[in-house]
């Protein structure tokens, strides 16, 4: 378990999902790019999936190896099916 997938499992975070949210933070895994990048709105590349980040104040945490963490305000998550 990395450092990032400890902090979330402290928050009560679930680490084997695709993604997860804690509080003001969201966890990514499998990400291989990213779309659009805002303070409003990110927009993630997930397989042939798209999942976008609403909210304010949004920041890329970390980005390794297809984890990815975001910060900020969130207000909801949407993912569409390609």
């Amino acid at each position: 378990m990395n450092l990032i997938e400890q902090l979330l499992a402290e928050m009560g975070a679930d680490t084997s999902s695709a993604f997860t949210v804690a509080g003001n933070v969201a966890y990514f895994k499998g990400v291989r790019g990213v779309q659009s990048l805002s303070a409003d709105n990110i927009s993630l590349v997930c397989g042939k999936n798209k999942i976008t980040v609403t909210g304010k104040n949004l920041t890329v945490g970390e980005y390794f190896q297809g984890d990815m963490v975001i910060k900020g305000d969130l207000n909801g998550v949407q993912i569409e099916k390609s």
